[in-house]
């Protein structure tokens, strides 16, 4: 090949290398076991590792105590159980699990890298209904209760459409309201559930993690949490009332 087309050839791999135009052969995950759990995990001394995780009031603004809070707890508040089915789907193992990577810029990254570099307490993989990869780091186990956070929105999401499906609900269209009178003041009560569900209500909510008065995700977290609010679901009907603007 001519040298000068040569020279071509490569700067034009290299370049297309960069937005991933070439597949470039994956690496496998230097271990094919499904389950993998380390005591350990990036930052763990900031995480609590000393003192074994610990919980506390003040997860959102400790991190020591965010690992022990919000994974392994027990003492849940205001947790309604969902049942299983009567036949659930059972949650088998993969019996070759194929290697998860992908493409970053000029090199392959697997699920371990993902682990090294983010605060991730578990993570579950499903290829086709089968485990492909299940991991746990900061010493959290699969049995560990562990908050879902805004996951939760997907499981609500499925609990409404078998809701719809039974006619316990009629309408997704319907007012949320209807089924919630005590917030029918409100302008979530005035919503139609199937806005609900997409998050478009309209309603004004500042997520500025500052933690401070102005900052609505600092105040919803104290309504769900501050111990003077346990066991009073009222709490949450006066705050929800009190949002009336769109």
């Amino acid at each position: 090949m001519d040298k000068q087309l040569k020279n071509h050839y490569l700067a034009y791999a290299f370049a297309a290398s960069l937005l991933g135009l070439i597949p470039f052969p994956a690496t496998a995950d230097s271990s094919t076991a499904i389950l993998q759990m380390r005591v350990d995990g990036p930052d763990a001394e900031r995480m609590g590792s000393k003192d074994s995780y610990p919980s506390c009031i003040e997860a959102i603004t400790r991190m020591s105590c965010r690992v022990g809070t919000w994974s392994g707890n027990h003492r849940v508040q205001r947790s309604v159980p969902v049942h299983a089915a009567e036949l659930p789907s059972a949650l088998v193992n993969h019996p070759s699990p194929p290697p998860v990577t992908w493409r970053w810029g000029l090199f392959s990254q697997s699920i371990d890298d993902f682990l090294d570099k983010t605060k991730t307490t578990g993570l579950l993989i499903l290829k086709d209904g089968q485990v492909v990869a299940e991991r746990y780091q900061y010493d959290r186990k699969p049995e560990m209760p562990m908050r879902s956070f805004s996951m939760a929105k997907t499981v609500t999401a499925l609990l409404i459409g078998i809701a719809h499906d039974k006619g316990l609900i009629t309408s997704l269209d319907d007012l949320a309201a209807v089924y919630w009178p005590e917030i029918a003041g409100s302008a979530y009560g005035q919503t139609s559930i199937r806005h609900l569900l997409r998050m478009s209500s309209g309603v004004p909510f500042r997520e500025l993690y500052t933690w401070t008065p102005d900052d609505d995700i600092w105040v919803w977290g104290r309504v769900l949490y501050a111990p003077e609010n346990r066991n009073q679901p009222q709490r949450i009907e006066a705050y929800l009332q009190s949002k009336t603007a769109r």
